[in-house]
């Protein structure tokens, strides 16, 4: 159901979804009845509604984060009264905030479901092997290496100076940036990560998203759990092009409702689901799958991507405009992966850690295989005192029974995730 909303953030054209002439912003609001009855009957009612704040951004606090930080957000975590249940005093492992508020603790762990692999596509809506882009990228990371730098877009090339912005991976100004501007995500997995804010407009940043069911965009859990509540509700924009809208019916998809844990803990646990509305144009998208290793040796070799949306007034090496502002486009960076690159302890346990530039804005982005297109991890940024890797909550079976149990919560009339329902 659409209506008009002269309060959000509203460009007065008119446009067309799935058949449906619309004036002003689609309005959506997730409520229980969208949830499926096995999910709901797992969760215990909060009493309280959630604090609501309206502000999806991604605070650079969170880019290169300090013992300190850290030891300040678990104490906050602890103290929380709205993640106990009042009744048992045991803490929710995770909580399903509604549009409006409405919140349902769950305790323990989710349900199982099928391993994800090879043969079932690793979950995903298809496999796309023949990206030009993953050969292409290979092998001038083999000449940046040899000490050849490749000319190109930005990827792997001598990137000019400019005004510092916040801090690249290894030097902190954009001389060393290796991500290259996605121009126009016209294919497949591209098309599946998207922006994430307030706002219906193209070209806007906060967070960074990727489709991981048929209604359901993995992001980071601070990213949408603040400071000063929860984001409930926003906008996607799937594989956004600086100001244009290349898919999904040509606008935003509206979303609403949370599915996370709580980052504050630990950063493995940062990670989250927020849920579209289901229009058909943004199923026909498709979906990531999702697999994991589990040991160092099984990592070891492999090439991966990270992509997403650095702030739109970021500074990015290969932004094709005179100021090198990012403007809202996807950027992205490859990388091979260590051995060493599996943590399994300490503040880094259950994180993969990656050589990929990033900024703020990029957390929630997708760590993914080049060859299946499969999610590894999802980005949240890294430790201040680490200053040759970024890291990401690593995808292990619990992680990744939380995240299918959260797909099959909300559930779409345009298609079903073959493992996740």
């Amino acid at each position: 159901m659409f209506v008009t909303d002269d309060s959000s953030d509203v460009d007065g054209s008119s446009y067309t979804d799935d058949g449906v002439s619309v004036i002003g912003t689609p309005v959506w609001t997730l409520t229980a009845s969208e949830v499926s009855d096995a999910v709901m009957a797992s969760l215990v009612p909060v009493s309280e509604f959630a604090e609501l704040t309206s502000t999806l951004d991604d605070d650079a606090s969170h880019h290169r984060v300090s013992e300190e930080d850290a030891a300040y957000w678990l104490q906050d975590a602890l103290e929380d009264d709205f993640w106990y249940d009042a009744e048992t005093g045991h803490r929710y492992s995770a909580m399903l905030v509604l549009g409006d508020g409405t919140a349902f603790g769950q305790l323990g762990s989710s349900p199982e479901f099928p391993e994800p692999s090879e043969e079932n596509g690793f979950g995903g809506s298809d496999v796309f092997l023949d990206d030009p882009r993953v050969a292409d990228a290979i092998n001038r990371l083999h000449a940046a290496e040899a000490g050849e730098f490749a000319p190109g877009t930005g990827y792997l090339q001598v990137a000019p100076t400019g005004p510092e912005p916040s801090p690249i991976l290894h030097c902190g100004d954009i001389s060393c940036d290796r991500r290259d501007r996605m121009v126009a995500a016209i294919h497949a997995p591209w098309y599946r990560i998207g922006a994430l804010n307030g706002s219906t407009i193209a070209g806007k940043t906060g967070c960074t998203g990727a489709k991981v069911g048929p209604r359901a965009v993995l992001t980071n859990s601070h990213c949408v759990l603040k400071d000063d509540g929860w984001v409930l509700n926003g906008y996607f924009h799937p594989g956004q092009d600086y100001g244009n809208h290349l898919h999904a019916g040509g606008t935003a998809v509206p979303w609403s409702g949370v599915f996370a844990r709580d980052w504050r803990t630990h950063r493995k646990f940062d990670y989250a689901i927020v849920y579209l509305e289901d229009r058909q144009s943004a199923v026909n998208l498709g979906w990531f799958g999702i697999t994991w290793c589990n040991s160092g040796a099984e990592y070891d070799g492999k090439s991966v991507y990270g992509a997403g949306y650095p702030g739109e007034m970021e500074l990015c090496a290969a932004s094709p405009f005179e100021s090198k502002e990012c403007k809202g486009d996807m950027y992205y960076d490859l990388d091979y992966l260590g051995s060493s690159d599996y943590r399994s302890n300490g503040r880094d346990d259950e994180n993969l850690a990656y050589d990929l530039d990033a900024q703020p804005g990029h957390s929630g982005q997708p760590i993914f295989r080049t060859t299946n297109n499969a999610i590894l991890a999802v980005h949240w940024g890294g430790f201040s005192d680490v200053d040759d890797r970024y890291f990401g909550a690593r995808f292990r079976w619990s992680m990744y029974n939380d995240v299918c149990n959260w797909i099959a919560a909300v559930s779409s009339n345009h298609g079903t995730h073959p493992n996740c329902n």
